[in-house]
Order: C-alpha cells, then structure tokens, then sequence
C-alpha cells in the first residue's frame, strides 16, 4: 500500500463505479460479445464483494442481451464481434452464463431464468474433459435443485432427490479416488500452472459437497418423524458440511483476503450452519435417566448418534469462524464481520443445548423425560425456527424482533407451560418462553448481543438456506402435512372439498 494515493479498496470501488457507470451499463458497448465477458467479470466483482444481489441483476442483464443475440438458440447465434480475429464459442459462453446465474439463485434463493439444460447433452458431455463434464453436470443439478425448491412440496420432491444424488454419485466416478483428496495449496504456492489446476480441483469439490448439502437438506431432519427413510439424507448433508470445512480451513490458511473468492466463504458458512443444526438436532435425542437404566439394570447408550463426532465437529466450525473472524478483522469486510457473528452464536446455542441436554440426563425423572424437547432459534432476517422432539421445524417470522438470535429459557418455558396451559404446545411457537442471548448494559439493563436492522448483508443467504431446510416442514398451515411426512399421499389443503 505504500505509495498510493488512497487505501486498495477504495481504489478498487472507485475504478469499479467507472467501469460500470462508462461501459456495462452501456446498452450500445454490452451488444457484442466481449460485452458479455465484461459483464461477467463485473457479476463475479459484485458477488465477491459481498453483493450477491447486485451480481444477479448483473448476470441477468447478460442473460437478456445473450438472448437476443440467439445465444439460446444452439447454433443460431448472430453476435457482434469488436475484435474480428477473435474465435467465439456462443454456446459455451451461454452455458457459463446460466451456471454463474443459477450458483447466485442458489445462494440468494431465487427462481431461475431459464431450464435450459442442453450443455449436458451426451455430444457436449463426450467432447469435454472430465472436470468440464463435471461442471455441465453440475449446472443441470443446480438447474433440477432450483426447479424442485421452488415448486409446491410433493411425494415426488424425494424421488427426485434421489434420482438427482445417483447424477452426483456418477459424476464423481468419473475422477480417480485420490482426485477428492483435499488439494495442499501451500505445496504448490510457488507453482503457478501447478496452483491453478489445483486450485480448480478444490473448487470443484467445494462445488460437488455444496450440491449434495442444498440436494438433501429439505429431508436433514426428518429421521425422527419416519424411521430410518431419511437417514440417508441426514448423513449426506453431514459429510458433506465436514468434506466442504476441511477444504474451507485450508484454503484460509493459504488466502485470507476476503474478495479473493466469496464462494469459498458461502460454502463454508453453509457448512458450518449446516453441522450446527444437525447437532442441535441431535440434542433431541436425550440419553436414559438414571432411574431408567436402573430400571432395566443395564446401561445404555444415547440415542445421539453424533455424540462422538461432536468435539471434532465443533473443532471444524470454531476454526472456521476463527478464520473468517481474522478475514474480517484484516479486511474490515461486513459480509465477514456479519459471517463470523452468525457462527459465533449458533455455536453458543448448540453448546447450552448440549449442556442442558447433559444436566438433564443426570436429573431427569421417567416422568419428565419427554419434556423440554424443543430447541427455538431466532435467526437475523428470517425469524424463529422451532426444532421439536419429532424433528419437524417450523418458523415464525412475525412475532420476534429479526436480527436477534435466542434460545428457549427453559425454566421459564415450563413455568409458562403450567399458568398458561390452554395455550396448544404442539405446531407453533410460544413467543413468550423466548429469551435473546443479551448482555448487561451499564444499566444493568438486558438488551440482545447481536442485532443486524437493516444492514444485514446475509439477508438473501441465510433466508435462502432456512427456506431450503424447512421446505415440505409444516410452515404452510393451510396444507395438512402429516400424512404428507409419511409419504402415504400427496399433499392437501384443509380447504379443500
């Protein structure tokens, strides 16, 4: 930084906002072919800056110009040229334009803009190589994951699921086994061919365990409710969040500059609230009573089946955190300051729900072992999510201030349960037995640790992720869900004659 004129990131604003103010937003310049190329590099500007909103705007605007240059219509295209002597793929760069587009819905939750998914084709697929193939794959899995989430909820939704994870299961045989092992970045620094196709490769694999996360999420905590059916489900999202840490962790340790690549960092941040939950989850599973295992004059083990997995696992996340909070503290960057915020007190929900888990464990009566099964979280932007005994959540975004973040006070919860006892218990939320994880002010007054308003960067992403996990959960009251959580048949409005 030494001898410039003002800080790199202002530069880099700066330089940015003239770019885009002179010539992507130029509708005579954008009419050809390098116009698209810029405005791609201008949507990976945005969404590495921490503007994901802005990025799709921006790729959608290509989408349209693409269009009318036939882009879509395979073979078809009639496209400006600045330079003549340039070769242009029209199909190829279609194909780059839907995948940057449809990785931004992903991320933000929105429909995508078109289902095309000829880039697959089994021409295309034998003409590429094997990580190309493994891209034009992945782009229809995003395509397919997009089409499902937002369409109403059906039997079919898990059919689908899994026709789409044989797709994934396929791709993968496609490498050699030692091709998933987790790149060391820190080999090759100084190997610049060596780190880029290495730094592909993790990329790649980054890509492949996001898919598998967001394909099986709706069906993560659905276990309880249908025997071992979802089991599957549950597990992939798990290694998938472990497979996509150990990657984050690493390339931190080797790059800690925030605009570098965002990906990296969304995929960890949904790893790690991927993780929490399904350790939050597990917590429902509360281990015997003494006066049980006394009963049955054996011990007997918990019903957690990540109990062990769980140092390590907090291990992963906290080193994550750990990372993104010295990303942000290097480069004063909010996405990161808001990321490592969120983590930090998830991570401290998860461990007073363990705590608690294990107090009850040694206290508990059979009398009271079925209660106090609930975990409530309040999550910035999105509201408060319930995860009940029979793992089915639900969510109440209008009755808790957003951009606070709390756990059930427990003793107050049964206190509430016992005067207010004509208050159903069972499908909604019981606002009052909430308490925010606060903090003493001078005053000594309570007011929440952790409040966003207006300014929350995160909005679209952690919407995006709690939408996806509590799709087909109950949160439509005027769909009957129970038979629907069985898969005995279709879904059914009440209103229905």
């Amino acid at each position: 930084m030494n001898g410039l004129s003002e800080q790199p990131r202002e530069m880099m604003e700066r330089l940015a906002d003239i770019a885009t103010s002179l010539v992507t937003t130029n509708d005579d310049l954008m009419s050809c072919v390098e116009g698209l190329d810029c405005m791609m590099i201008e949507t990976w500007y945005h969404a590495n800056g921490g503007y994901p909103q802005k990025a799709l705007i921006t790729i959608r605007r290509a989408m349209t110009i693409a269009q009318l240059m036939g882009f879509h219509r395979h073979g078809k295209a009639q496209c400006n040229i600045v330079d003549k002597e340039s070769q242009i793929y029209p199909e190829y760069i279609w194909f780059r334009i839907l995948s940057l587009e449809r990785y931004l819905c992903m991320m933000l939750g929105t429909p995508q803009a078109s289902l095309d998914r000829n880039m697959a084709s089994e021409t295309l697929l034998e003409e590429d190589t094997a990580m190309g193939r493994l891209d034009r794959i992945h782009c229809v899995v995003m395509s397919r994951i997009l089409e499902r989430n937002h369409t109403t909820p059906s039997v079919s939704d898990f059919v689908l699921t899994q026709e789409i994870d044989q797709v994934l299961q396929n791709a993968a045989r496609d490498f050699p086994s030692k091709w998933w092992l987790t790149p060391n970045l820190a080999t090759v620094a100084d190997q610049p061919e060596a780190l880029f196709w290495d730094m592909r490769r993790l990329f790649h694999q980054l890509s492949h365990y996001n898919l598998l996360i967001q394909l099986h999420l709706p069906f993560m905590l659905r276990s309880a409710t249908t025997g071992h059916k979802y089991d599957y489900s549950r597990m992939t999202c798990i290694t998938g969040a472990r497979e996509i840490l150990s990657r984050f962790i690493m390339f931190h340790s080797f790059n800690r500059i925030a605009f570098s690549c965002r990906t990296v960092d969304y995929f960890g941040l949904m790893a790690a609230m991927t993780l929490l939950i399904a350790h939050l989850d597990g917590h429902r599973h509360l281990p015997p009573s003494t006066s049980e295992k006394q009963s049955y004059n054996q011990v007997q083990m918990p019903n957690n089946v990540l109990v062990h997995q769980r140092p390590s696992d907090r291990a992963l996340i906290e080193q994550a955190q750990e990372s993104i909070e010295e990303v942000s503290r290097l480069d004063g960057d909010a996405m990161s300051i808001q990321a490592s915020s969120l983590l930090q007190r998830l991570m401290t929900i998860e461990a007073e729900a363990a705590s608690e888990v294990t107090h009850e464990s040694d206290i508990q009566t059979p009398q009271s072992s079925s209660t106090n099964s609930t975990i409530r979280v309040s999550i910035p932007s999105f509201g408060v999510i319930e995860i009940g005994r029979g793992g089915v959540i639900s969510n109440d975004s209008s009755n808790f201030p957003v951009g606070e973040i709390a756990v059930e006070n427990k003793e107050r919860s049964r206190l509430s349960h016992d005067t207010s006892s004509q208050t159903p218990r069972t499908g909604g939320i019981n606002v009052d037995t909430l308490q925010p994880l606060s903090g003493p002010t001078e005053q000594g007054n309570e007011e929440p640790m952790f409040s966003v308003g207006e300014d929350w960067a995160l909005q679209n992403i952690d919407t995006a992720f709690f939408d996806t996990l509590m799709r087909g959960t109950g949160n439509d009251k005027s769909i009957d869900w129970s038979t629907w959580l069985n898969d005995l048949q279709p879904p059914h409005s009440h209103s229905e004659v």
